[in-house]
């Protein structure tokens, strides 16, 4: 990946991530509050897993002489998983603040 793609995409990575830390953190619960439709609450979350891809993306590429294609399967994991955020909110991935007060969770026996 030429220099000029890889620090752009970096960064944005870098800035997806910072926003997936603040909303697993509970730093930024505002969105929450606002979203209506269930694809809407996982979008927070989906932003660290975004940065997470394209951070290894882009590190990925330094590897690319030796590893080929496979450099970049972990970060189309990734994505992936992100993808699998926005649509579902897997109860397991969601921070205990989230669950607390979003999620149904069925009582225990």
């Amino acid at each position: 990946m030429p220099i000029q793609i890889a620090i752009p995409v970096g960064i944005v990575g870098l800035i997806f991530l910072a926003a997936g830390i603040a909303a697993y953190l509970g730093v930024w619960r505002s969105w929450v509050l606002r979203s209506r439709r269930p694809w809407e609450q996982g979008t927070g979350f989906a932003s660290f897993f975004l940065g997470v891809a394209l951070l290894l993306i882009v590190g990925g590429q330094s590897y690319a002489d030796t590893l080929g294609d496979l450099s970049i399967l972990p970060g189309i994991l990734f994505i992936i998983l992100a993808i699998v955020m926005i649509m579902r909110m897997p109860q397991a991935l969601a921070p205990r603040w989230f669950r607390d007060q979003h999620l149904e969770t069925p009582p225990r026996a």
